[in-house]
């Protein structure tokens, strides 16, 4: 990359850059923690939930037991599951569906298979009780179906599942009634798909599922709707065909999160994807949950993290809970290398600040010529190497004697100093890809009498970017 000179107002191409010069080699930073509760739901697979976003609990509904279907209600508070006890209740089942109606401030749920068979009846959850919902028209009964709230147009969307009828249906709920789409096009017949919602780019998205038309394999494809049309997606990459795998929206990340499901030969998967918005990308993590299908996800937005409860595997019924989220890395910043002048200038972090996502991080510029109003910060990817020069780079022969290039400078930024000392303000971007990155730095003086070439430097500086 080219040195580049922005203005000291140039917070944004300074952020720009400083996505690129971090952005070459981050580590992943996310992982699953087993969050042993002292309290849990019963083993179970084909459940429902979803995150309140008021109360901030994930609520938990129903599901099938070994032998049975249940319909006991829980939510988690992000640490200990607790069981609630309300007076009306949905009727047991599973393969039904459940998401949040933020602007209602309503659980809703839809479908499934009970005792009487398939089911398509609408009830909503307030924290206290059940309600039970009769419009005057409604999706046919069905069960394994896809279902995700649309908080930009206020809808609970529902796609296909089985059902008797059969078909790639597309419905909507506004809180009062069912409306049916009638798109141009919709992603085949399928059931026991993941759909969840992307709140930045304004998408429901579906993945996967099996598709009802013979031999009944599983699928890998990606759709898209934004409210009047389904279009597919062709992503670079895409996870291997599975059905009854979970995805949750990731708020903090702003990326889809799946996990999981059963591959094409019926096998449980434990593998973590995670979707962009353009393609989908695997993220391979030390820990994860076992080998699992039919469990469920939420995103606990409070706590910011994906909850992921049950499902079954070879041998059975499975009761864990685990928890997805970013690793706490702590900012820090080290001085390396030495500056020069008479006393050496000398570059640190300013007194209780830390390089910080999402916020501004201030280095100081010390022991600075009286008379310099003017300094560059020089911003750069590399502490070992610029181009093909090795740093430390002795700048002697550039009339600055006993002065060292300690970096790579990729970008200079001029910012003003007083009185023997500035202060620049480092704007850093609220993009979690940028945890765990560093950057490096280094203040350039201007101070025309103290050599040829009227430039003193200061030491260099690691910037390690953290989120907490």
């Amino acid at each position: 990359m080219r040195n580049r000179i922005s203005s000291p107002g140039g917070s944004f191409s300074l952020a720009l850059v400083l996505l690129l010069l971090t952005g070459r080699s981050v580590a992943q930073q996310t992982q699953w923690v087993n969050a042993t509760p002292s309290v849990s739901p019963s083993a179970r697979h084909f459940s429902a939930m979803a995150y309140d976003w008021i109360r901030q609990r994930v609520v938990l509904f129903g599901g099938r037991a070994v032998f049975a279907s249940i319909q006991d209600t829980w939510e988690w508070d992000g640490k200990n599951w607790t069981q609630v006890n309300p007076t009306v209740s949905p009727s047991t089942r599973d393969g039904h569906s459940l998401v949040y109606d933020f602007r209602r401030q309503r659980a809703v749920l839809f479908g499934g298979s009970g005792v009487v068979g398939l089911l398509r009846d609408t009830w909503e959850w307030n924290g206290k009780n059940w309600t039970q919902r009769k419009p005057t028209a409604s999706p046919g009964i069905r069960v394994w179906h896809a279902m995700a709230y649309d908080l930009a147009r206020g809808r609970s969307v529902v796609f296909s599942g089985g059902n008797v009828r059969g078909g790639n249906d597309t419905w909507e709920w506004d809180g009062k009634n069912w409306a049916q789409a009638l798109p141009n096009n919709s992603p085949s017949w399928r059931w026991s798909s993941a759909m969840a919602y992307d709140l930045i780019r304004q998408q429901t998205v579906i993945f996967g599922g099996v598709l009802i038309s013979p031999p009944l394999i599983p699928s890998n494809d990606t759709w898209k709707w934004d409210g009047k049309l389904w279009t597919r997606e062709f992503p670079s990459l895409s996870p291997p065909a599975r059905s009854e795998h979970a995805m949750a929206y990731d708020t903090l990340q702003q990326r889809i999160v799946l996990f999981g499901g059963k591959d094409s030969l019926g096998k449980p998967l434990n593998d973590t994807f995670e979707w962009d918005g353009k393609t989908w990308a695997r993220v391979k993590l030390a820990n994860s949950p076992s080998k699992r299908m039919g469990h469920v996800m939420a995103y606990d937005v409070a706590r910011e993290q994906v909850v992921l409860f049950g499902g079954r595997d070879s041998n059975g019924m499975l009761g864990d809970t685990w928890l997805y989220s970013l690793k706490k890395i702590p900012g820090k910043y080290t001085s390396f290398g030495t500056g020069c002048g008479s006393p050496a200038v000398t570059l640190s972090a300013a007194p209780a600040s830390t390089p910080t996502i999402g916020k501004n991080f201030l280095l100081d510029s010390r022991n600075l010529p009286q008379a310099s109003t003017m300094a560059i910060m020089a911003f750069g990817a590399s502490r070992t190497k610029f181009g093909s020069i090795t740093l430390p780079l002795n700048l002697s022969a550039f009339g600055m004697p006993g002065c060292f290039l300690n970096q790579s400078t990729e970008l200079l930024v001029p910012y003003p100093v007083k009185n023997g000392s500035g202060q620049f303000s480092l704007p850093i971007p609220s993009n979690t890809r940028l945890i765990a990155a560093t950057v490096f730095a280094q203040a350039m003086i201007v101070a025309l009498s103290a050599n040829s070439a009227g430039l003193l430097s200061s030491n260099g500086g690691a910037i390690l970017i953290g989120n907490k």
